[in-house]
């Protein structure tokens, strides 16, 4: 064998060798990474935050401070829309109080309506209107009964809508604050079957439809029953002396006329004689030989 071919040979054989050293080393070195764990924290401070979707089920936090709640709203077609769900709903025309909202965040604006009137109104409350916008205007999305104002939106989230809070009641059902949650149907129906919330409470949030709050009542059960006062009796004013005017004097009765003489009556003629007539004698008894 040649010098040449020895050469050769030995350099084969480092090539081959340093081959093999240069995988061994990519092997070790992906073996050691994928052995490593999770970064923990450490004390130069905390991991860093794993952010995710935010689930849209059950009250969730407030959404960013500079989002705004109330909005302007087209009220030439939500006046349209009322008309038309008044036409459907068949009640008579009457006052009502608008505004507008964002709440669910979309960056459009939802119109809150508060109906009045008799047709709309019972002794606990109004019905409450939500229009949603749509491509062809406002559609209303859900009506809650016996409502009454101020209506402010809550600071929290109900399937990514905001909360209602409202107040409701009054007379035998004492005068509450209850907060409306969505579902899958909308707002609630009835406000009067709704869960109280503080007037302190802390999911506060701006008012939409501004007005007096009701008095808050004692319920029927616990309130204090008097007995009503007898009634005052007045006096009775004594009637006024009515003055009769005088009476015409009176006319004498003229004197009677004097009555007439009757006609002297013919003496009546004298009885007759009655004739007398002699008794009958009864025959002699006859005698017998």
């Amino acid at each position: 064998m040649s010098r040449d071919t020895e050469e050769a040979i030995f350099a084969g054989r480092r090539a081959r060798a340093a081959a093999r050293g240069f995988g061994l080393m990519l092997c070790f070195g992906l073996i050691a990474g994928c052995a490593s764990g999770p970064r923990t924290q450490t004390a130069e401070g905390p991991a860093p935050e794993a952010r995710g979707p935010t689930p849209l089920s059950g009250s969730q936090a407030t959404p960013p401070a500079e989002r705004q709640v109330t909005m302007a709203i087209d009220e030439e077609g939500l006046k349209k829309s009322i008309e038309a769900y008044r036409l459907e709903k068949k009640r008579a025309a009457g006052k009502y109080k608008v505004a507008g909202a964002d709440l669910n965040g979309d960056g459009v604006a939802e119109a809150v309506v508060l109906f009045e009137g008799k047709d709309w109104c019972t002794t606990t409350g109004c019905s409450l209107a939500i229009f949603k916008m749509e491509e062809r205007g406002f559609k209303p999305m859900s009506r809650t009964t016996r409502v009454r104002g101020p209506v402010a939106a809550s600071s929290s989230f109900t399937l990514g809508w905001r909360d209602l809070l409202v107040y409701t009641g009054r007379g035998a059902a004492p005068v509450r604050r209850v907060q409306l949650r969505l579902t899958s149907s909308g707002y609630p129906s009835n406000a009067l079957l709704e869960p109280d919330v503080p007037v302190d409470s802390t999911i506060e949030g701006p008012v939409l439809i501004d007005m007096p709050a009701p008095k808050q009542g004692a319920p029927a059960a616990t309130a204090e029953k008097k007995a009503p006062a007898p009634p005052v009796l007045k006096p009775k004013p004594a009637p006024a002396s009515v003055k009769k005017p005088p009476e015409p004097p009176q006319k004498a009765p003229p004197p009677p006329a004097p009555a007439a003489e009757a006609p002297a009556l013919p003496p009546a003629p004298a009885p007759a004689a009655e004739a007398t007539v002699p008794a009958l004698q009864p025959p002699p008894p006859t005698q017998t030989q």
